[in-house]
């Protein structure tokens, strides 16, 4: 949309897998925008690969979503835990450009 501005990932989450349900976990994107711009995030998960991606809210065992890294926390429940389920990041500057990160697999032990 805008040719002379654009954004950066840098670093893309990372999947994670074999992880205890009693430990919380945290995906993380780094992104710079060029020119310098103050940079936006929002992150959301897919419950399954295929799956269209909906936006994550600071409810539940979800902390932080909208900031670079997203926080997971534990749960013995199962109905609560989102084993399999994907998480990306979209990455907006107040200059208009956008970009979304690589989906991250959470996978449990």
């Amino acid at each position: 949309v805008f040719p002379d501005r654009y954004i950066t990932i840098t670093t893309q989450p990372v999947s994670l897998s074999g992880v205890s349900t009693t430990a919380a976990q945290s995906f993380s994107v780094v992104a710079t925008a060029t020119p310098t711009d103050t940079l936006t995030f929002q992150w959301q998960y897919a419950s399954y690969v295929g799956a269209g991606f909906t936006d994550l809210t600071n409810t539940g065992i979800y902390s932080d979503v909208d900031t670079a890294t997203v926080g997971i926390g534990t749960t013995t429940v199962g109905a609560d835990i989102p084993d399999g389920y994907q998480y990306r990041a979209v990455i907006a500057s107040t200059g208009g450009a956008t970009a979304t990160s690589n989906a991250a697999t959470l996978d449990y032990a």
